[in-house]
Parts: C-alpha cells; sequence; structure tokens
C-alpha cells in the first residue's frame, strides 16, 4: 500500500485533481456485505483513496473494512484513528494491528467527547470524517466491533478506556481499584498529541492526515486561534489536511490563505476540501445543524421549495454539488485545491454523478493497469481478540474456520481473514509484485485473493515458477449472516433467481440470459457478484443463445487483435500499446451435451481450440492438452516494454476452481426447500452429474469461437443426436476417458 502523500506528490498530472471516498463502519452484517460491492464498485472509478472512520465501540471493525478493502479491492485506505481517553499502549496496539494490515495512511483525530454517567467524558461517534471530530454530523452508526485492539497478546488489562466501557458498577470500581481513576491526566488530550506520538513511536511509517475546520472549531475561542491550533498539528508531522464540510465556498478560500499567513506551505502540506452532497432534505437540515454549518441562503431557499420531493432534493444536491466543486476549482487559482474529499455517507449514486458531471473520470478510455485489479497483501497475524484467528472486528458470526451452526449453503461470498496456518507466511506485497493471474476468478477477485493468500510470491508473466500451485481452502472465507439477516438474503436471492424452477432447466437457463441482459430483476449470479463487463456486448448474442440451449455461461471474453490500450471496453496498460485476447468461454453443460459437443469438435476438426471439461468429483476429465501446458490468453505490447502476459489458462488452477465453482450452486439451491424439484434439480442433477468446461480459441486474429458453438450446439441438431445416442458412463477411476470419448482421440 502506498503512502497518500507520495501519491500526491509523484501525481504526474498535477493539474487534474483527485478525489478520494470516506465510508463508515456499518450496523449489520447485511451492511457490511453492502458496504463491500458498494467500495468495489466505486473503486472503479479510481479514487486516490478511500477512508474509514472511527469509533471505540467499531474500532475492530473499522481495521477489518481498511484490510479488506486494501487487500481484496486493489484501494489505498486511510484508517480513522481518535486518540479522546486512549492510553498509549492502547494506541500502540493500534498502530501496531495497523502495520500487520499493511495499512500506512492515517487520518489523527480527537474524536468526540460525552459525558458518561459519572460525570467523565468518554469518545463519542467519529462521524463522517474530520465531521464528528467535534459534534456526530449523522445518527450513531453503531457497528458489532470489539475490543480486539484491547487484547493483542495475552490477558486484557484494565485502562482508562474501561472507564467507559464497562457495562456494570463493579468492573468500573475493579478499574478504580486498580489506581486508574477518570480525573488522571489522560494520554492525550487533543489530535496534535496523537500526530506527535505517532512520529514518536514509527517515524515516517504512516502518512497522518489531520482535520481542518474551515468555518472554525465549535470548541475554539477564535478562528486565529483554531489556525494556531492547526498549525501545531501540521508542524508535528502532519502530513496533508483534510477539512470538515462546507457550502460557502468563501470559507475555504479564507481557510487556506488564513493558514499560509501563519507559516503554513499549502503546497507542501496540501488542503482538501470536504464535500457532502445534499442527498436529503430532512439530512441536511440535521448535519448542518449538529455541525453548525453555514448554509447560503440560495441553498435554504431552494430546499425549502422542493423539501418534499426526494428525488428533486437529490438531483439539486448534485446539481449544486458540481457548482460547488466547479467553483472550487476554478474561481481562485491560487488556492485550487489537489483534490476533492467526498463524503459519501455510504451512498454511491449521488457522489459518482457529481464526479461524472465535472468529468473527473474518463469513462471513455481504458483506466485499467492490468485486466484486473491487483490487491494489497497484508503481513497477517492481525489483532485478534479470540484467539481463535478470527479478523479483528468482523460484524460477522463467522467462527474460526468459516465453521458456525448454519448450513454452509448460508453463506455469502465475502473475504474473511487468511486461515491462521497461512498467517505467518504472509509478508506485504504491492500490486506490482503480482503480474499474471489464471482466467478462471475474473468475475470472484476477491476469491482468488484469499485462497492465494499465503503464496511467499506470485508466477511471473507467464505463470512459470509455479508448475502446481497450491490454492488455499475456499469455503472457509465466507461471512454467516444472522438467522434475521439470513432470511432477507435468501428472500433476495429468489426474487433474483426464482421462487421455483416451474420449468426446470429452462427457468435456470431465463435466469442466466436475464443477467447477461443486464435485468435489473437479476443483478447477480453465484459466479458473477457484479453486472457483466463491457466487453461482453460484442458476444451477447450469441451468450444468450448457449444459455437458452441449457449451456450456463460463467465466464467468457471476445478476441481483440491489437486494440488500441486505451480502448474503454478491453484496453489495459499504458498508452500506446496494443492488446491481444484470445476468445474464451467456460461454461457448465450436461453429460449429453458434452458428448454431442465433443463429437463435433472432432468432425469439424476445429484444431485451434483448446479445451478442458472436467466433473465435480474429478473422476471424469476430458481434454485435449494432455501435457497440461499453460496457455497465454490475454497479452499486451507497450513501447518499451517486454511483452505483458497478465491473464492465462491452466489446468492445474482450472481443476482447484472447479471445486468452488460447483460448490457456488450451493448459494442457489439453498433458496428451496429440502427434497423439493427446484433443489433437487441443482444439487443431484447439475452439481453431481453436469461438467465444467473451458474452451480457448488460439485463432485470435480470425476464430469466430461463440458463433460456432452456437451452431454446432443448434438445437436441432442436437436434438436429433441424443435421440439416436446413448452414452454409457465411464469408469469411476478414470480420468481421462470415457467408453465413447477418450482423449487419446483428441
Amino acid at each position: 500500500m502506498a503512502k497518500i502523500i507520495d501519491l500526491i506528490r509523484e501525481d504526474d498530472e498535477p493539474d487534474r485533481p483527485f478525489f478520494s471516498f470516506e465510508f463508515f463502519p456499518p450496523k449489520t452484517d447485511i451492511g457490511t456485505v453492502n458496504l463491500y460491492e458498494r467500495i468495489e464498485r466505486m473503486s472503479r472509478v479510481n479514487p486516490l483513496w478511500i477512508d474509514v472512520t472511527w469509533k471505540p465501540e467499531t474500532k475492530g471493525q473499522t481495521l477489518e473494512i481498511c484490510r479488506i478493502a486494501s487487500q481484496f479491492y486493489g484501494v489505498n485506505v486511510m484508517m480513522h484513528l481518535t486518540c479522546a481517553n486512549a492510553t498509549k499502549r492502547s494506541i500502540r496496539r493500534a498502530l501496531e494491528c495497523c502495520k500487520q494490515a499493511g495499512i500506512k495512511n492515517l487520518l489523527a483525530l480527537r474524536g468526540d467527547l460525552a459525558p458518561t454517567d459519572e460525570g467523565t467524558t468518554s469518545p463519542s461517534t467519529s462521524g463522517p470524517g474530520p465531521v464528528g471530530s467535534v459534534n456526530s454530523s449523522i445518527p450513531s452508526t453503531t457497528g458489532q466491533g470489539n475490543d480486539d485492539f484491547q487484547k493483542l497478546k495475552g490477558e486484557r488489562e484494565l485502562s482508562v478506556n474501561d472507564l467507559s466501557d464497562c457495562s456494570s458498577s463493579e468492573e468500573r470500581t475493579a478499574a478504580k481499584d486498580k489506581g486508574i481513576t477518570a480525573t488522571q491526566k489522560p494520554d492525550f488530550e487533543h489530535a496534535v498529541d496523537l500526530v506527535r506520538f505517532i512520529r514518536e513511536e514509527e517515524g515516517n511509517y504512516f502518512c497522518i492526515a489531520v482535520a481542518g475546520y474551515p468555518e472554525g472549531h465549535l470548541e475554539a475561542a477564535s478562528f486565529e486561534q483554531d489556525m494556531k491550533f492547526l498549525k501545531e498539528k501540521i508542524d508535528a508531522g502532519a502530513d496533508f489536511v483534510v477539512t470538515q464540510l462546507f457550502y460557502e465556498v468563501s470559507a475555504f478560500v479564507k481557510f487556506v490563505r488564513a493558514l499560509r499567513k501563519i507559516g503554513v506551505d499549502t503546497e507542501e502540506t496540501p488542503v482538501l476540501p470536504g464535500i457532502m452532497p445534499i442527498q436529503s432534505y430532512n439530512g441536511f437540515c440535521r448535519m448542518t445543524e449538529n455541525c453548525k454549518t453555514q448554509v447560503p441562503d440560495d441553498i435554504v431557499q431552494e430546499l425549502e421549495l422542493i423539501k418534499d420531493n426526494d428525488q428533486m432534493v437529490k438531483n439539486f444536491g448534485v446539481e449544486q454539488c458540481i457548482k460547488m466543486c466547479t467553483e472550487l476549482l476554478t474561481k481562485n487559482p491560487d488556492v485550487k485545491p489537489r483534490g476533492l474529499h467526498f463524503y459519501t455517507l455510504n451512498l454511491e449514486t449521488a457522489v459518482l454523478r457529481v464526479i461524472n458531471g465535472m468529468e473527473l473520470f474518463d469513462w471513455w478510455r481504458n483506466n485499467r493497469k492490468l485486466p484486473w485489479r491487483p490487491g494489497f497483501r497484508s503481513s497477517g497475524n492481525l489483532c485478534t481478540s479470540s484467539g481463535h484467528g478470527n479478523t479483528a472486528g468482523s460484524t460477522s458470526n463467522a467462527s474460526p474456520g468459516g465453521q458456525h451452526h448454519q448450513n454452509q449453503n448460508d453463506r455469502d461470498v465475502i473475504s474473511q481473514s487468511p486461515p491462521a496456518d497461512h498467517a505467518t507466511k504472509l509478508h506485504h506485497q504491492t500490486s506490482n509484485e503480482e503480474s499474471v493471474r489464471p482466467i478462471f476468478w475474473a468475475n470472484r477477485p476477491q476469491s482468488y485473493l484469499y485462497r492465494t493468500a499465503s503464496w511467499d510470491d506470485f508466477p511471473n508473466g507467464r505463470f512459470g515458477n509455479k508448475d502446481s500451485p497450491a490454492y488455499g481452502d475456499f469455503s472457509t472465507q465466507f461471512v454467516s449472516y444472522s438467522k434475521e439477516s439470513l432470511t432477507k438474503v435468501r428472500q433476495d436471492r429468489r426474487n433474483m433467481w426464482g421462487e421455483e424452477l416451474s420449468n426446470g432447466l429452462k427457468s435456470i437457463a431465463t435466469v442466466f440470459v436475464k443477467f447477461l441482459q443486464n435485468d435489473p430483476k437479476v443483478k447477480k449470479l453465484p459466479w458473477n457478484t457484479e453486472a457483466p463487463t463491457k466487453e461482453t456486448n460484442f458476444i451477447l448474442p450469441q451468450l444468450c443463445k448457449l444459455n437458452l440451449l441449457e449451456i450456463f455461461t460463467i465466464n467468457s471474453q471476445p478476441r481483440v487483435n491489437a486494440t488500441l490500450s486505451n480502448d474503454p471496453f478491453v484496453g489495459w496498460g499504458p498508452p500506446g500499446g496494443f492488446v491481444y485476447q484470445k476468445g474464451y468461454i467456460e461454461f457448465f453443460i450436461s453429460p449429453t451435451n458434452l458428448h454431442y459437443l465433443l463429437e463435433k469438435i472432432d468432425e469439424e476438426k476445429l484444431k485451434s481450440w483448446r479445451y478442458t471439461a472436467i466433473n465435480r468429483s474429478g473422476s471424469k476429465k476430458y481434454t485435449n492438452n494432455s501435457s497440461n501446458t499453460i496457455c497465454a490468453i490475454t497479452w499486451g505490447v507497450f513501447p518499451s516494454s517486454e511483452v505483458i502476459q497478465p491473464t492465462v489458462c491452466d489446468d492445474v488452477s482450472f481443476e482447484a476452481w472447479k471445486d468452488e465453482a460447483f460448490e457456488l450452486w450451493d448459494l442457489w439451491s439453498s433458496i428451496y426447500p429440502e427434497n423439493s424439484p427446484s433443489k433437487l434439480l441443482i444439487s443431484q442433477t447439475i452439481k453431481q452429474t453436469w461438467f465444467l468446461m473451458n474452451i480457448v480459441d488460439n485463432d485470435f486474429v480470425s476464430g469466430d469461437l461463440f458463433s460456432t458453438l452456437v451452431e454446432l450446439m443448434d438445437a436441432n441438431a442436437a436434438k436429433a443426436w441424443r435421440q439416436n445416442c446413448v452414452v454409457s458412463n465411464p469408469s469411476s477411476t478414470s480420468s481421462t476417458t470415457s467408453s465413447t470419448y477418450t482423449t487419446s482421440k483428441r
């Protein structure tokens, strides 16, 4: 993971503003699952970083969200850290946990102070970013974090924090008996104390951001005094400043100029405006009232006219935000910010509309360094409080090794910490160290990162030094839902995949087709957690036809021959290059259709096709790649660079993937009653007897894999063949032959 201040200073387009997003820990496990999906979607517009707020009761959850966002979604993260009523010991533990999670960026805050029942003060919410450093600007977003930082090693010891955490007078009495009283001078009184402590303990390991208040801190005696305190934080070692929300551009201009007057070099220490689009009338009123934010009269008047129309309020909020951001970036060149920091409130639509409206992201060109998004590898050994190897602060009910009282079918696909036996093998790895992946996990990249978490090094661009990759167990990565959440999850899946499969395989085919066509009713499949990629449009008619022929496709890519690397659909890598792809398709197929297809491939002498088909147990396998060679299926040629081959197809990885692919059918079958026809169709027929097959067309110049495959599987011809041919079962001990077709024939 990179330090944010380095990214800002090394930006090769300094005149082009960057942007970043802030999120907060959700209350529920479903909320956390949804947040991960939102982070994944919003990361596609390449924010410079995201940050996650901190509350004492959700600190472990904050750390976990930061770790997962970095490791599995490949985004730089900044974690909020508050020090109100904290001890040096607890902060040291927090810093150590951050280092072990690979986190290098912190937003150092004092934290809110709330009165306790004994007249002392304790930290409340940190709100949305610097906003909450004074008063919470949104209702409490209590998560289900735990005291992970209180128990890094050994037995938990009482500290000043325990005075606010204790749930009984007896526990508080125990704390006092140990000599800990609320009247003792705290280790940290202000954010500047936290900044100094981090620098004293860790030097320049962390990039430190601090909060700024364009309209002055509510507790400051004057605006000038507040500027003095901010300069103290900068002098203590802060790298940049993120401001509280505001709606008066003049307030930000005055703020930056005031900092310069007292000796702050805002080029060396950038000041970034905190932006919060208006998304609801009541939320806006509550926010501005809590923060005592100045609101221009024209905004107040306009909102009064439309306050009862939620959509009009949202539209106005986007328009007003675009106008304000444009003014920030253009009206006063001397205080033009390097970037914009958006408080998302865990919502994406308004913020992305602002980014799109300001053209901050080039939707029309490639923005990918590789066809897939690299993740950042953490060092493992994350702080836990259970001793069982669970990740700190998880909001799920998952227990060690993914075991739980619920059935495994009830688990959704969300990456948890790597298994405990993997943790000691991990080390910090950057995106530069991973240059190639098998194509099979193209639609489940988080699963791939999870299953390769124990790899000490990654294969090179030709997958050459991993002859037999040791993939970890995929089953331990799932989150288990609470009973209440599980009911909702199952209903959501039934809404997408059908209350019942009344027409058997045709019902399943219809779901696959709706997904490919971006039908809003089917937003995901077990193997595809996001909508089809843009390149799917080139082969969409053929894919739909194949699914209607009961060839259930889960992964594909069209052939590409020397397309410019900045192409918005298939491009990747630096500008001035050319990219190539071999046609690829992966699908589930019945035994009868498989044997028909293999016969047709032989008849047509399709020598450019390389295929492998395997059943769930691995006892039946058909392939014309008997030597198990590794095949590059995506590559690029760039100026002054060797050929880059980031995506490959190999049988060893395919066999590891097929276990996961078949088990994912359980997510679908689990929504139906036991022994129902719908459940049995999936669990007994498809999962137990069908094959998973992949085909690579090596003719990337003129091959027509998808249209040819449709022609081969033409419904009339296939039906006639099935009526006149009985396929006997292969030997259960054979991995590459059947009684009808043998690998040697191909």
